[in-house]
């Protein structure tokens, strides 16, 4: 890919899927996770899961769910991320 097919808005720079629908290069094989647009639940759409759930708003409230995902990134599964249970002294 080259300089202008980089800044275009479907490429894996600037991918936006929430935003609008497009193929991303290669979807079939590629799986692209990104966090720079928030969203308020994971959102997997054509080859890309979006997954920036620890925005805020401007008066500083949490937008997302705030919550960690594991990303298997060969099956395309995520689960949220579960801390261990207390271990007893």
């Amino acid at each position: 890919m080259g300089k202008q097919e980089l800044w275009r808005n479907s490429s894996p720079i600037w991918a936006r899927p929430q935003q609008d629908f497009y193929r991303m290069f290669r979807d079939d094989v590629l799986y692209q996770i990104v966090g720079h647009t928030p969203v308020e639940e994971p959102l997997d759409s054509y080859g890309v899961l979006s997954l920036d759930l620890f925005s805020t708003y401007s008066n500083g409230d949490p937008y997302g769910n705030q919550k960690l995902y594991i990303v298997d990134t060969v099956t395309r599964e995520y689960n949220e991320a579960k801390l261990p249970p207390k271990r007893s002294k």
